[in-house]
């Protein structure tokens, strides 16, 4: 037999701020995701549905592309891209895409920020940008200001 004694203890009041999550939320929009890292697409693809997007998501330019250029291709309001990825860059795919959909809205990411070629298409393009790695606050501000942009 043994005896366990404890310190008595009063509850300490719980106060919680009432923290407003200013996140903003999709509205079922389309959204086609294109990143060549699985790690990353997979991250991102979560985040969006979380957010109340509908999501697409392909591995790559090529694959993107014949996808949009095929037969009954579905309709995306925004083109989630990397820049730098191998065969069919983000920013040719944008630009092959935006020459047959002129009304999808376009938004690049990369983790190569140093890059002069990533530089370089993120500034003459004027397409918003994200730079890797992001949170889901900053992704999801991001793609609202892309969805809203005129």
């Amino acid at each position: 037999t043994f005896t366990v004694l404890l310190p008595e203890m009063t509850e300490p009041e719980l106060q919680f701020e009432a923290a407003e999550d200013e996140t903003p939320l999709g509205r079922y929009e389309n959204i086609l995701l294109v990143e060549d890292d699985e790690a990353v697409r997979a991250v991102t693809e979560n985040i969006l549905r979380s957010l109340g997007y509908e999501v697409h998501v392909e591995p790559g330019g090529a694959e993107a592309l014949a996808l949009c250029l095929g037969e009954n291709p579905p309709r995306f309001d925004l083109l989630l891209t990397d820049i730098v990825m191998p065969y069919l860059g983000g920013h040719e795919l944008a630009s092959r895409l935006v020459s047959v959909r002129p009304e999808m809205k376009v938004m690049f990411m990369s983790g190569y920020v140093d890059d002069p070629t990533v530089l370089q298409a993120v500034q003459e393009s004027n397409i918003p940008f994200l730079e890797k790695p992001f949170n889901r606050t900053q992704l999801a501000k991001k793609v609202r200001e892309a969805l809203e942009q005129r």
